[in-house]
């Protein structure tokens, strides 16, 4: 009986030195963990992605729900308004910029794109300008729609930050611009 005393008690000591050791890596993985992420989440360059937006717009237009093909296409804001039609539209590009990224190239680059890609593309004129505080393309255009009985009048920012490109475009006819033109620049800045 007095061999078995000091069993008992032996393993009750090894039991208790596992569980101290158990323990003291647990509390290592946690903390090690903690500090990594820690210092990940100071990364200036960590990708902070925008999948929606919400905040106050001007009264007479009204936000479209989007559908799921809306935003696989990088749309994030929809808006309508009537009386005159208007739209506005926010999507986003998900892609790291070059580090030697020139804006001034963008312009050329955003226009021959527009060129191609939009029929009866006409620019007005284009520019690099202050929205809020991003550095970005601003891109008047005339447009015919898509029956050609009328033209339409676009204005397009083009933001590019380091981790995606906004592309917030405002649209309406031709007669109409000048009444949605302040409203639509106060939806741009408010974005930005």
């Amino acid at each position: 009986m007095q061999d078995a005393l000091p069993l008992k008690a032996r393993r009750r000591l090894r039991v208790r030195y596992l569980l101290a050791a158990l323990v003291v890596v647990v509390a290592t993985a946690g903390l090690t963990t903690g500090l990594y992420l820690w210092l990940r989440g100071g990364d200036e360059t960590s990708p902070r992605v925008v999948t929606g937006v919400q905040f106050p717009y001007p009264d007479g237009w009204s936000e479209q729900t989007l559908t799921e093909a809306d935003r696989q296409a990088g749309l994030i804001l929809s808006l309508d308004h009537r009386q005159p039609d208007a739209s506005f539209l926010a999507r986003t590009v998900i892609a790291a910029l070059p580090q030697d990224f020139d804006i001034g190239a963008l312009e050329n680059e955003t226009v021959e794109a527009l060129t191609a890609d939009v029929n009866g593309f006409e620019l007005r004129r284009s520019s690099i300008s202050r929205i809020g505080s991003y550095d970005a393309l601003t891109i008047e255009y005339l447009q015919p729609d898509e029956e050609g009985v009328s033209e339409h009048r676009v204005l397009m920012a083009v933001i590019p930050t380091p981790h995606q490109t906004y592309y917030l475009t405002l649209r309406t006819e031709r007669g109409d611009f000048r009444d949605v033109e302040d409203e639509g620049l106060e939806i741009m800045d408010t974005f930005a």
